[in-house]
């Protein structure tokens, strides 16, 4: 295990771990009922671990590193309620995580990450080890940034939730509620999962643990508590996904109903406080007899243009059946096209566009509308992941849809 806090005779309350870069590390087997000798020379066994944690610190680099067969593989720390508490700028960059989580327990992922500011970028996102429950990625922080990823969906593949109890960290840190997902390949494959594994609502954005995102759930600032003169402000998240190629692929035996996008419902009763995508130049293949929908139960998409969508029986609902009306909407529906992609061999896992594929030359870039709090340096689009492994490939051209060039 590899741990960046403040040491044994470090005053906690001053110290804070700066400029570290962990690299071409690899870690493996550390979680509970594995061995370890402490610092002070004890040998113990772990009750619960991380491959990689960063407790506390700024500026914080891992990179080309490999995790796997671990409780957390990579994990970030934002405790109690000041902004000393909350990692900062930490960047994760090449690195292989997967086969983490714990058995039968859904608190654990592969990448668990809070604080400011992070930005996770050509990585392998590999699924939770057979039998977890947890997610491939979580993240509670402001304004997130995953990019040029391959992302294999476990219970989730990206979860963006709200900070939970950092009230004067997290949640007054400038761009709080904003998420980016630029250039990522999301792979949610019932049919070729090496652990079993896939998710009917793969990208979350919105609250988290208060049934927040089930039929009847509500959350409202008046639900949730937190300081007498800082009340818990409730995660109304806007998501930027461009550039992204989405590969779903099931079967209504293994998946009855898959949604693209899982919106909390925040705020007020209707889709004016509700938890946004604004999504462009991303590509969507949705393969079998699966029910697919745009949402679950709530929340706004936002077509911006540039976006294709192959899906059996040509047919995608705005959300599923038993959704309230009032509290989900789609916005520029006519800017989505409809039909086939044209990619390599999906069934084998090449998702790059045939040189005639309706993806090449069709990327729109550039888009109106956005809000303010936009951030365009965020969401370039200059480089491609490798979908077989970590790391990141040049992009020649950002005139093809999705993430992948032919």
């Amino acid at each position: 295990m590899i741990v960046i806090a403040p040491g044994l005779r470090d005053s906690w309350s001053e110290y804070r771990p700066r400029w570290i870069r962990v690299q071409n590390i690899e870690v493996v087997n550390t979680g509970a009922g594995y061995g370890f000798t402490d610092a002070r020379g004890v040998a113990r066994k772990w009750d619960q671990s991380s491959g990689i944690r960063v407790q506390e610190g700024e500026d914080i680099t891992i990179r080309n590193c490999r995790v796997t067969l671990s409780d957390f593989g990579i994990f970030s720390q934002t405790k109690d309620a000041g902004p000393k508490w909350a990692v900062t700028r930490l960047r994760i960059q090449g690195c292989y995580v997967a086969d983490c989580g714990m058995v039968g327990r859904y608190t654990e992922h592969c990448l668990y990450i809070q604080g400011i500011d992070p930005i996770i970028e050509g990585c392998f996102i590999g699924q939770t080890r057979k039998g977890a429950l947890g997610s491939s990625l979580k993240i509670r922080a402001s304004r997130p940034v995953v990019r040029f990823s391959t992302i294999w969906a476990s219970a989730r593949a990206v979860d963006f939730v709200h900070s939970e109890d950092s009230w004067y960290g997290v949640q007054i840190a400038p761009g709080y509620g904003d998420a980016y997902l630029i250039g990522c390949v999301i792979i949610n494959d019932f049919l070729r999962s090496p652990a079993a594994l896939g998710s009917i609502a793969p990208i979350h954005v919105g609250g988290d643990n208060m049934g927040e995102d089930e039929g009847g759930g509500l959350m409202t600032d008046a639900l949730m508590t937190g300081p007498s003169d800082k009340m818990l402000r409730v995660y109304i998240g806007r998501l930027f996904a461009r550039g992204n190629t989405f590969i779903h692929r099931s079967s209504a035996t293994l998946a009855y109903r898959i949604s693209l996008f899982d919106l909390s419902l925040s705020g007020l009763g209707t889709t004016q406080g509700a938890t946004q995508v604004f999504e462009w130049d991303n590509a969507y293949y949705c393969e079998g007899a699966t029910r697919y929908s745009k949402v679950e139960w709530a929340g706004r998409v936002n077509h911006m243009g540039g976006s294709r969508l192959s899906v059996s029986f040509n047919r995608i609902y705005d959300a599923r059946d038993s959704a309230i009306a009032e509290r989900y909407s789609v916005t520029n529906a006519a800017l989505l096209g409809l039909g086939s992609l044209g990619l390599v061999a999906p069934s084998t896992g090449d998702f790059r566009p045939l040189a005639t594929s309706a993806l090449v030359g069709k990327a729109v870039r550039t888009v109106s509308g956005l809000p303010a709090s936009f951030q365009p340096e965020l969401a370039v689009i200059d480089r491609q992941p490798l979908v077989s492994g970590n790391g990141l490939a040049a992009r020649s051209s950002v005139a093809d849809v999705g993430a992948l060039m032919p």
